[in-house]
């Protein structure tokens, strides 16, 4: 294992060594053919370095200007690399990591990523709406959020802490999905694919400009998924056919977007819709039995004015309406149900005032009221749990941002948020931003998160696997983090974070047992965790079309009281995206990610591993002077290919499974065609 381990360092040692040399030579030798080339990438850089960004104060801001460490993944990105979903685009950054327990796909961070949390941690957003339900404080990261990949125009990550602007649950990451205008698609697009385990998906979009100042964008995907027949080893036995679950992995999900507007006034919808079979046999089910399942819905609409109300004030007000729903038949002897429905509304206003050139203030209010947020898990003969857990968010934030010299910068932020159910909680943020170069950007990050316990770690009980906990509090971070931005030269491009994480009243799964020796999970606040690591990424941009990063994260925590590390994360990663495109038509891409091992939740060891993914798009540009007709290029095809070695790999499960690890998906991949309008 050891060999293994340094050949895979070996092989991206060399690849870098490659990028490195070619960016040098670049620099130091250019003939005049390369002159619009090198033009082009220059353009591309600075495009990419001044990008406005929204994620960190609310706000339109340079990343540099922003207060807080930040990553951008680009429409471009996503076409060169092929991702198909919101985790897989993550995972070309540093310090995210994944699993899939076969249900649904989970996201970490800088190692926080608890078995059964959820994702709770981390706060999704799509154009700034909160995604997050109000059962679970669950986002999305797979086909439960079966986005049209081709209509984001790009997802900014704000890396840390962010409930001095957003609130609960912005503990460890916030991502922001910005979707696509109308002028920027100006077009449809009508996509198939088929794929791996019986894979089937059709993607549409659509972006007009209808009227003088009207503008309508509608993006949607439907997918079906055979699945496969799976085996465990925890279940290999006769009486459970030898471990293997026949028929049981199968999926379907649709999900439709639209977004119209009017000159200062925009309004925004999604729906998602997903079921999935259950194979694992989790929460104590019958192994093997049909058909386990869980269906996930979450809808809103969203209604946004903004508008300059003097040359130094401008205003932001939203309306939203959500709706999540989740159904569950789970196969017992008895055949089991579960069923929580959440219904929320609320408002929020927002003002930014620039006092002068060097100061601007930032003041908003938030009210959420969650008129339904119910739990029922029942038999065909009983009702075991029944109960609505109505409750509203009142929140006010502050922001003030000083340019102080033309090379440094402050920011100091501030929220307060009262909750029905719990203590008000108040969330601090402090930034300096100091640029010693042009090229060169430093930042010292300071900021405090909270999290309040959701309805199904606070209530749910079912008096089979699972207790409630109704004295649970809030868990809380504290966080300290140096940033640092650097071009190299015009062509190589260097982050480094530097960060400690302390966190108290963390909530995690424990196993209890009562008097009567039945032994039952629960959630509990189980004290302090200290975290603490890096990451280091260098990313080039070349004039003959190649594009890569290479990136290497090392994140450790650690229980303070018993100085045990943590389960469910990997101490080690490295990682290594590549894409070239040969005669401005076809992109070849490569990632390559190697992981160390992880603790699972029984205190086993899982491997590391190391995983090839190959993309190759071909999209034609054919000349009308050269006698071929132009209809070519209306059409796409593209092929990826995931696991291409069909590396053999597990990751931990939640104390909810049999198994102690869950393994992942081999060798599989998907083509796709489209055409455009």
């Amino acid at each position: 294992m050891k060999n293994y381990r340094i050949q895979i360092l070996k092989i991206m040692l060399f690849q870098f060594i490659f990028i490195f040399f070619n960016c040098n030579i670049i620099i130091s030798k250019n003939t005049p053919s390369d002159t619009n080339l090198i033009a082009d990438l220059n353009d591309e850089l600075d495009l990419l370095l001044n990008t406005k960004i929204s994620v960190a104060s609310k706000y339109e801001q340079k990343i540099s200007e922003a207060p807080s460490s930040i990553s951008i993944i680009t429409s471009e990105d996503i076409e060169r690399w092929g991702f198909r979903n919101l985790s897989e685009a993550l995972m070309s950054l540093p310090g995210f990591f994944r699993r899939n327990d076969r249900m649904y796909e989970y996201v970490g961070i800088r190692g926080f990523e608890r078995p059964n949390s959820y994702n709770n941690k981390i706060l999704l957003l799509i154009n700034g709406h909160i995604f997050n339900d109000n059962i679970y404080n669950s986002p999305f990261f797979e086909n439960d959020l079966a986005l049209n990949m081709n209509s984001i125009e790009r997802i900014e990550v704000l890396r840390g802490p962010g409930s001095a602007i957003y609130g609960t649950s912005a503990m460890t990451a916030v991502i922001n999905i910005i979707t696509k205008n109308a002028l920027s698609l100006d077009e449809f697009r009508f996509s198939g694919a088929l794929g791996s385990f019986g894979t089937k998906e059709g993607l549409f979009q659509i972006g007009k400009q209808l009227f003088d100042n009207v503008n309508l964008v509608v993006a949607g995907k439907y997918g079906y998924q055979d699945g496969q027949d799976l085996y465990y080893k925890e279940f290999d036995s006769a009486q459970y056919n030898n471990g293997v679950a026949v028929g049981l992995d199968w999926q379907k999900y649709y999900s439709i977007f639209a977004d119209i507007n009017y000159k200062n006034l925009t309004l925004s919808s999604f729906y998602n819709f997903r079921q999935k079979a259950i194979p694992t046999a989790t929460w104590d089910m019958d192994f093997n039995k049909p058909t386990p399942y869980g269906i996930d819905q979450r809808a809103f609409v969203e209604l946004k004015y903004n508008d300059q109300i003097l040359n130094s004030l401008d205003f932001i007000g939203k309306l939203f309406v959500d709706f999540y729903k989740y159904n569950g038949e789970y196969t017992y002897s008895d055949t089991n149900y579960d069923s929580n429905t959440g219904i929320w509304a609320g408002s929020e206003l927002q003002f930014i005032w620039d006092f002068s050139l060097n100061n601007r203030f930032t003041i908003g209010t938030e009210y959420k009221y969650n008129f339904q947020a119910d739990y029922r898990n029942w038999n065909k003969d009983s009702t075991i749990f029944d109960n609505n857990y109505p409750h509203y968010l009142f929140s006010i934030y502050i922001q003030d941002q000083w340019q102080l010299l033309d090379n440094l910068s402050t920011s100091f932020g501030i929220r307060h948020d009262q909750c029905s159910r719990f203590e008000g909680s108040t969330s601090p943020r402090f930034a300096i931003n100091y640029y010693p170069w042009s090229n060169t950007t430093l930042k010292f990050l300071y900021g405090q998160a909270f999290r309040v316990p959701n309805i199904f770690e606070l209530y749910y009980t079912d008096y089979r696997t699972q207790k409630a906990n109704d004295k649970l509090v809030p868990e809380k971070i504290n966080t300290l983090e140096l940033s640092i931005d650097h071009s190299i030269n015009k062509y190589l491009f260097g982050t480094l974070s530097i960060y400690y994480y302390k966190m108290t009243n963390l909530i995690d799964q424990v196993v209890v047992t009562e008097p009567d020796s039945n032994q039952y999970i629960q959630f509990q606040n189980i004290g302090k965790v200290d975290a603490y690591g890096f990451e280091l990424k260098l990313e080039t941009k070349l004039p003959f079309g190649l594009w890569g990063n290479i990136s290497y994260s090392h994140q450790f925590l650690k229980d303070i009281e018993t100085s045990k590390k943590l389960s469910n994360f990997p101490t080690h990663s490295i990682k290594l995206n590549l894409s070239q495109r040969f005669f401005k038509c076809i992109y070849l891409g490569t990632e390559l990610l190697w992981e160390s091992e992880r603790i699972t939740s029984y205190n086993t060891t899982t491997d590391p591993y190391f995983l090839t993914n190959i993309y190759l798009s071909i999209k034609p540009s054919i000349k009308n002077d050269n006698g071929l007709p132009s209809i070519f290029n209306k059409f796409n095809l593209s092929m990826k290919i995931n696991n291409l070695f069909n590396t053999k790999y597990s990751l931990p499960a939640a104390l909810d499974f049999r198994q102690h690890s869950i393994p992942q998906n081999g060798f599989n991949f998907i083509i796709e065609a489209s055409v455009n309008f």
